[in-house]
């Protein structure tokens, strides 16, 4: 079903990266690399800069991240946190790193109920107006393990998890579901970390280059639909 024409120029792209520490830490990691600590877009890290909206070379546009440390699916009121950072900068696109800390700590007695409250937090944003979502393929991790759960008990909810946010795709609209083109974030390759589970210069490298894929994917994915509603012409005018 093609979507209906977003709010505002679509020369005027925002995009948003929500979740946890790995967002947090990624901020930081692009701020000291450009030596500007205070910085809120970044844009030309992820190359949105040369994506072309109609056939022509975007005017103006902006991607912002939030993150915070420790955050869970399973609480509302961080999930809450994110929900305000989307209502006051409204994206276009998002793109969400998120289930991570929900599964490496506590009971989870129903990975459903855990996807569930995700698909929630889903449809609040695009309530709030964001055309796509696209959600991160949760990576495994070595340390930072929480009452009592172990490494090979949060392996498997990962892969359950994993498997139950794929199967979301095509089903609910407007989510995407994105596994890493680097397989060595997807099995976290332990070379690529600083502690076990938060990458190092060169982990944060490659995720970077994993996320620009995305990010443009999403971007594609915003002008594609747009464009039908528009036209009901199925060309895709987006240049890179």
């Amino acid at each position: 079903m093609a979507l209906s024409k977003p709010q505002g120029d679509l020369h005027n792209l925002r995009a948003a990266v929500l979740g946890h520490s790995f967002v947090e830490h990624f901020k930081d990691y692009l701020r000291k690399a450009k030596g500007k600590h205070s910085r809120r877009n970044f844009t030309e890290d992820f190359e949105l800069q040369h994506i072309r909206l109609h056939g022509h070379r975007a005017g103006y546009a902006e991607v912002r991240m939030y993150g915070m440390s420790g955050l869970k699916i399973a609480e509302d009121d961080e999930l809450e946190w994110l929900i305000e950072c989307v209502r006051r900068f409204r994206p276009h696109v998002a793109l969400c790193e998120l289930g991570s800390n929900d599964l490496s700590s506590g009971p989870l007695d129903d990975h459903v109920t855990l996807i569930e409250k995700l698909l929630i937090f889903h449809r609040k944003l695009i309530e709030l107006g964001v055309r796509a979502v696209g959600y991160v393929h949760v990576v495994g991790r070595r340390s930072y393990f929480r009452d009592g759960v172990t490494e090979q008990v949060s392996e498997q909810r990962r892969k359950r998890f994993n498997e139950l946010l794929r199967a979301q795709e095509g089903i609910e609209p407007h989510l995407v579901y994105f596994k890493s083109p680097r397989s060595q974030l997807n099995r976290l390759d332990p070379s690529l970390t600083k502690d076990g589970t938060h990458y190092n210069d060169a982990g944060h490298k490659m995720y970077k280059d994993s996320l620009v894929t995305h990010k443009i994917q999403l971007a594609q994915v915003l002008v594609k639909k747009s464009y039908w509603t528009i036209h009901g012409d199925p060309k895709m005018l987006v240049g890179l």
